[in-house]
């Protein structure tokens, strides 16, 4: 019924309320007597006098309602205009933030009790609870209970979980905790348990979830440069040896979330540079341009990006030539060679990733700017692209512009967009942990818009300047003939 209604709603333009939306968690069989007991009338008594104070941090969109499987991911998420507008009573607010509130302590209680709970019970709460704090920004309603129940409750299912779905929603449940309570004592806790899953755990979702949550641990929860950079290492190892290390040889999906992990890590150094300027790191990301999954490709040009980034950084502030001059000609040659050959090699869905990603990355790499950029004129031609597939779409009419980029889990109305590969690298961390409620935390939860800021604006910053000459490609020889008009336009001047 709840489908049939979904379907009709969305067809005829119009959403569903806030009450009925806010309805549509997953629930667990519970015995608890204020859910089994609770109706509809009762719920409706409640004084309409109240204002709805702090709505904005506790209510979710209004163009936005959640499907009844969603949990281990967002992939049935669904999005509607509204266009009637009649959705936005506020005592239907004030409704729907006492329900969710309600059953939230409801989770929060049943996860104190998980222990007793057969395996599907601590499923169902476990994916009901991650429903709940990922669309709702829900500090003030979990921190007290962090150390009593919550996270209790989700490193025993990490460590001792009885099916995948278990671990890998007390995971991404984990990860989300974190980002909506920062704690500095957490890292210390679940590091190791974490690194112990990511070599055990036979399933590849598990093992990217827990290489997330490693970094999410890591980088909000109070880790110092040791640890940054032990971390670093046990990815990079991932990497180097097609996910060996963690017995998931040859796996694109677990490369990719060390690739992922990496380079969120990497994103909060500030000597990048100089912890990388053994050429370690950028030799293992080059090596994974040959990869044939398509992902791993586009998470290592962006690794790849960083680190020229960082290396820009500091050249300017150090005058310092980094050396990384060879890195880039092989970078850059072996990314032309994969974006003109896609083709003829590769399915539609990859060409479409390639398409979309590798040409900001070779400009960005090429001309010193950040993800998104184009210059306009002969882009084509100086890419070597003109003519190949549909990559004049990427490009825009105006000069240096940051391209709108189609990724629906994030909000563009308000202007909001990647300038630096450090906040893409943290972005796309974020996107597959916060999955449809990136958009709602992005505006609410102070950490997530900390780690997604815009850098301020510098005057001469190395990331609006081209790589110094020690860093460019080398140029091609002008050939004789325009030496000679050359010459012979001087003497006409003269």
């Amino acid at each position: 019924m709840h489908d049939l209604r979904k379907k009709v709603l969305v067809q005829s333009g119009k959403t569903q309320s806030r009450k009925a939306r806010a309805r549509e968690d997953p629930r667990p069989r519970s015995s608890d007597p204020s859910e089994s007991k609770k109706s509809p009338g009762s719920s409706t008594r409640a004084s309409p006098l109240s204002s709805r104070a702090g709505s904005r941090n506790n209510s979710r969109p209004g163009s936005r309602y959640a499907s009844e499987d969603e949990g281990d991911s967002d992939e049935f998420l669904g999005t509607v205009t509204s266009e009637s507008g009649f959705d936005s009573d506020d005592d239907d607010g004030d409704l729907e933030d006492r329900e969710w509130m309600s059953r939230l302590r409801n989770r929060i209680s049943q996860l104190q009790e998980s222990r007793r709970r057969n395996i599907s019970e601590r499923e169902t709460t476990l994916v009901s609870y991650l429903h709940l704090i990922r669309h709702y920004f829900t500090q003030d309603q979990i921190e007290g209970s962090l150390d009593s129940a919550i996270f209790p409750a989700l490193i025993s299912s990490i460590e001792k979980g009885a099916s995948e779905k278990e671990v890998l929603a007390a995971l991404n449940a984990l990860s989300v905790t974190l980002l909506t309570c920062p704690s500095e004592s957490v890292f210390d806790r679940v590091s190791r348990k974490l690194k112990v899953v990511c070599e055990e755990s036979e399933s590849e979702m598990v093992k990217v979830a827990a290489m997330h949550a490693l970094a999410i641990s890591l980088v909000f929860e109070g880790g110092g440069q040791p640890d940054m950079e032990d971390i670093l290492e046990f990815m990079l190892e991932i990497v180097e040896s097609d996910g060996q290390t963690v017995n998931a040889e040859d796996s694109g999906a677990v490369v990719t979330g060390a690739l992922q992990a990496w380079g969120c890590i990497a994103s909060y150094l500030e000597n990048l540079a100089e912890v990388t300027e053994d050429g370690r790191a950028m030799d293992a990301f080059i090596e994974q341009l040959d990869s044939t999954d398509a992902q791993v490709q586009v998470s290592a040009g962006y690794n790849i990006a960083q680190l020229f980034e960082a290396a820009r950084d500091s050249v300017t502030s150090s005058r310092k030539d980094t050396g990384l001059q060879h890195s880039q000609h092989l970078a850059v040659t072996r990314m032309h060679d994969i974006v003109k050959s896609w083709t003829r090699s590769t399915s539609k869905k990859d060409r479409r990733l390639l398409r979309d990603e590798f040409p900001a990355i070779i400009i960005s790499i090429e001309q010193g700017v950040g993800p998104g950029y184009a210059e306009t004129g002969d882009s084509l031609t100086a890419l070597g692209l003109e003519g190949v597939g549909d990559v004049e779409d990427y490009l825009n009419d105006s000069s240096k512009v940051v391209l709108q980029r189609k990724d629906r889990s994030v909000a563009r109305q308000d202007g909001k967009a990647m300038e630096n590969w450090k906040g893409h690298a943290r972005l796309e961390v974020l996107k597959t942990v916060l999955a449809g409620g990136l958009d709602w935390h992005w505006r609410e939860n102070p950490s997530v818009e900390s780690a997604l800021r815009p850098p301020p604006k510098k005057k001469n910053t190395a990331l609006s300047q081209p790589l110094p000459e020690t860093l460019l490609p080398p140029q091609p020889r002008p050939k004789d003939s325009d030496l000679e008009e050359e010459a012979e336009g001087d003497k006409d001047e003269e």
